[in-house]
């Protein structure tokens, strides 16, 4: 999903209401909302059942006052939201814009594990907004580099912090969170490999995200962080 543009509102990925989903392994990437007062969303899942949500790239999407990279809502209790090894790349230079990477308010039980948030802008970063009330799951071996924004919101259960240290701090996430320029290889190419060797080789092996989003395996026993893979000799 590349290269669309919208005055007021546009959407990338949606899915409604109560249905088992599997979203794995696509690119929504230079998708702009030109209105004064537009708003972007990379996915828009609501009220759905259970959900994978593995190795996707949303990347140089745009808006003038909201756009969200992942965005997802569910309110019923006793499903799974998994959200393994996906990339968010923002760019943005409006200080009136709200730039979120990952946005949920949901009662499922969540895991959040292996992902790349890279964002740098002027106005509002949400990097992580993971609201539950009862059911986190996993939140650990994530990626996030955030810069030059007037101000910072992460969200983890029903806590809020201001910065990453915070977050970091939490009981609630593992002890493998890092925030560090993830070094992609060729931005202007779409390779989000990440280049950084403390990206590498060090997520927990996922049976229901097996390949990248290029359909390279990954490693059985620990592979990359983010939707894409290192191979020898590509």
């Amino acid at each position: 999903l590349d290269s669309n543009l919208a005055a007021n509102e546009l959407y990338g990925l949606v899915a409604f209401y109560n249905s088992d989903w599997s979203v794995n392994r696509n690119k929504v990437t230079a998708n702009k909302a030109i209105g004064t007062y537009s708003n972007f969303w990379g996915t828009y899942f609501y009220f759905i059942g259970n959900l994978n949500f593995h190795s996707n790239l949303l990347a140089f999407n745009d808006a003038k006052m909201e756009n969200y990279g992942y965005y997802g809502i569910n309110y019923n209790s006793g499903y799974s939201s998994n959200i393994f090894q996906n990339t968010v790349y923002i760019r943005e230079n409006n200080s009136n814009q709200s730039s979120y990477g990952f946005y949920t308010d949901d009662d499922s039980y969540i895991s959040f594990v292996g992902n790349i948030v890279d964002m740098k802008g002027a106005g509002s970063a949400f990097p992580a907004f993971i609201n539950t009330y009862t059911n986190l799951n996993t939140v650990d071996q994530n990626t996030f580099y955030i810069n030059s924004f007037n101000s910072e919101s992460w969200n983890l259960g029903t806590t809020s912090f201001s910065n990453f240290s915070g977050w970091k701090s939490s009981s609630d996430v593992g002890p493998n969170e890092r925030f560090l320029n993830p070094i992609f290889h060729n931005i202007s190419k779409y390779d989000f490999k990440s280049d950084c060797f403390e990206n590498q080789n060090n997520v927990d092996y996922k049976s229901a995200n097996t390949k990248d989003i290029l359909l390279n395996n990954r490693n059985l026993v620990k592979n990359d962080r983010g939707a894409f893979v290192i191979v020898t000799g590509k």
